[in-house]
């Protein structure tokens, strides 16, 4: 079941999405704006909300750089994964809790942090079982050392001087064609509201 979830999350990310921009569109008992705030505060709203999502865009490429190309071939643990085992994971969850505060509607928060959930987990639980069978003692000494969720940055490794990351650019590029396209949505969204 956890393999099923994971070879078919970008697909059913997708459905759920398009499920959600025809759910509030055709839907007028939902409301883009139930969370009632003053100017200022909705200022502060969407300040927050444009932090999250620019973090979350910067770190999905830093992640993507770091593991692009290594995922079958070696545990990565440098960068981004000597504080989290899923940088990818939690960068993504930083982007649908801006979108939250882009559309401040409490039933779509929940909406998208239950795609989250349904989809994401799984993932991560089938990535790890799939990384134990492939590397082994490697894998299961890393996952002692590094938390799986939430960042512990005080045991961050950095790149060790003159080491070259072998990458292929074509996914990271798809990555920062991602992260331009989900800032633009937020502003979108922003200016609608």
């Amino acid at each position: 079941m956890l393999q099923f979830f994971a070879k078919k999350r970008v697909v059913f990310n997708r459905i759920l999405g398009l499920f959600l921009i025809a759910l509030v569109y055709f839907s007028p008992s939902i409301n883009m704006n139930s969370i009632n705030m003053e100017n200022y505060n909705t200022f502060l709203w969407n300040i927050s909300g444009m932090i999250l999502m620019v973090l979350g865009a910067i770190g999905r490429i830093w992640a993507s750089l770091f593991i692009e190309g290594h995922k079958t071939k070696k545990v990565i643990s440098d960068g981004p994964y000597s504080i989290i085992r899923h940088p990818l994971y939690l960068f993504s969850l930083m982007i649908i809790l801006s979108l939250f505060f882009a559309i401040k509607s409490v039933f779509i928060g929940l909406y998208l942090l239950t795609m989250f959930i349904l989809f994401h987990i799984p993932t991560l639980l089938n990535e790890e079982r799939v990384l134990t069978e492939l590397y082994g003692e490697d894998y299961v000494h890393y996952k002692k050392r590094v938390p799986r969720f939430f960042p512990n940055f005080l045991i961050y490794r950095k790149v060790e001087k003159n080491t070259f990351l072998n990458i292929r650019l074509k996914r990271v590029q798809h990555v920062m064609i991602e992260a331009i396209l989900l800032i633009m949505l937020y502003e979108i969204i922003v200016i609608l509201n």
